[in-house]
């Protein structure tokens, strides 16, 4: 097997990609994107049609406000979320990145921010879906690899490297 050489921009839609494979581990955190994306905000909807009509009925102030409040909370949570998401992309993931992969180990470069050079035996686990792949080094900290940086073969390849080195995640 020849060595794979990988040198590609973490672009943000990537970063959510990484973000919403990994957060299918487990029950609950499955289920976060669509109340996220979905429920909260209706809620959110809800709410401020219950403050408008608390309003138009003359209730107390401060049960308008407080329907306000938790409108506003649960609709503007989605927005929230992708702020945090995007402050953490630029503070650690955006960035040019060069991987290498061979036989013994790995080597994984952030362009300015840091260096590593791994053993096969820090990659706990790995996985994939249509967008990108996932090393994991700890049950919180993975490589991302956008599969639009590889081609068919590099993808082929580093598939049979990583079915031979480490373990899939289920």
């Amino acid at each position: 097997m020849t060595d794979i050489a990988l040198r590609y921009k973490l672009t943000f839609e990537d970063y959510l990609s990484a973000q919403e494979l990994h957060a299918q581990r487990g029950f609950w955190l499955r289920r976060y994107p669509f109340l996220a994306n979905w429920l909260y905000p209706l809620l959110g909807v809800c709410f401020l049609a219950i403050a408008f009509l608390q309003w138009r009925g003359h209730a107390s102030t401060g049960s308008v406000l407080n329907s306000i409040f938790v409108g506003v909370l649960f609709a503007g949570g989605s927005f929230y979320v992708r702020w945090k998401h995007k402050s953490i992309y630029k503070r650690t993931g955006g960035g040019d990145w060069i991987l290498r992969f061979s036989e013994s180990n790995f080597l994984a470069e952030k362009q300015d921010f840091s260096k590593g050079e791994y053993n096969w035996s820090a990659v706990k686990s790995w996985r994939e879906n249509a967008k990108v792949m996932l090393l994991y080094l700890a049950p919180a900290l993975f490589v991302v690899i956008p599969k639009r940086a590889t081609s068919e073969q590099q993808l082929s390849d580093l598939r049979a490297l990583l079915a031979r080195k480490v373990t899939r995640a289920a």
